[in-house]
């Protein structure tokens, strides 16, 4: 998977740099990204630039490198087909980011028709896969000329269909029933083929469209990530969100990150 991300972020003219560390690298903490920046700098032609990319006109943001670092990765992640997980430690603020990111792709995909709709979810240890997919539900009417029973899309299934950046809230504390059902919505395949999802508890329409612009964005505890099932994490590209308060901040910044 990470070969083919590689491949395609390389044909679609993406910078080598940023290719090599969001695919590979963004998943570690940042003493291991310093390692392997020392490492390719040892190449001529994988120099690093020296310019900042610049963080959206998000509301109430203060901008540091930490947050600079995981908005630019997961903006490269989203736009290079790929789904996204954010983890870092409680509290690190890894919530609000991925709202941000994810409201600020969906606007910049956003088509004449749509209105502009944010899809969250938080998961727990309840979550179960019709929360996600939809199930069958009373229609309300009861003329006997409709319908008694009808199905009712479910919250990942409305973004699917309308192609927008669903944010899963602590991923990791949803029960495996649930993250092994993504297994076969976030393989990404590079054949060019239309993608669709199955949904067999619809017997009316056992099969969706994936939207060419849906992802999605995760956010997970690392110290619970490891927990789990690889064969889910591996379709995701893993990206750290460090400290955003370092002993770096000045005095002056500092009272900015209050007031904002």
């Amino acid at each position: 998977r990470e070969i083919a991300a590689t491949v395609k972020a390389l044909a679609d003219n993406a910078d080598v740099n940023d290719a090599i560390m969001t695919i590979y690298g963004a998943r570690y903490q940042q003493n291991i990204k310093n390692k392997m920046k020392t490492v390719l700098q040892k190449y001529i032609h994988l120099k690093f630039g020296t310019k900042k990319f610049k963080i959206p006109n998000f509301p109430h943001c203060f901008p540091n490198d930490s947050l600079r670092s995981v908005v630019k990765t997961t903006f490269f992640s989203l736009n290079n087909g790929r789904n996204v997980i954010i983890t870092g430690k409680e509290g690190c603020g890894k919530t609000q980011i991925a709202m941000w990111i994810a409201d600020y792709y969906n606007n910049n995909n956003l088509k004449k028709e749509q209105e502009k709709q944010s899809f969250f979810c938080v998961c727990t240890e309840e979550i179960k896969v019709s929360d996600l997919v939809g199930h069958q539900a009373p229609s309300g009417k009861t003329d006997g000329t409709s319908e008694l029973i009808k199905w009712q899309d479910g919250f990942l299934t409305k973004a699917i269909k309308q192609g927008k950046c669903a944010v899963l809230e602590s991923i990791d504390e949803a029960p495996s029933t649930v993250t092994e059902r993504l297994n076969g919505l976030l393989d990404q395949k590079y054949d060019g083929q239309k993608k669709q999802f199955d949904i067999p508890e619809n017997s009316a329409n056992p099969k969706v469209d994936i939207e060419e612009t849906f992802r999605i964005l995760a956010t997970a505890n690392i110290e619970k990530i490891s927990q789990m099932s690889p064969a889910v994490l591996n379709t995701f590209e893993i990206i750290v969100l460090e400290n955003q308060i370092t002993k770096s901040i000045k005095e002056l910044q500092f009272k900015q990150l209050i007031k904002t």
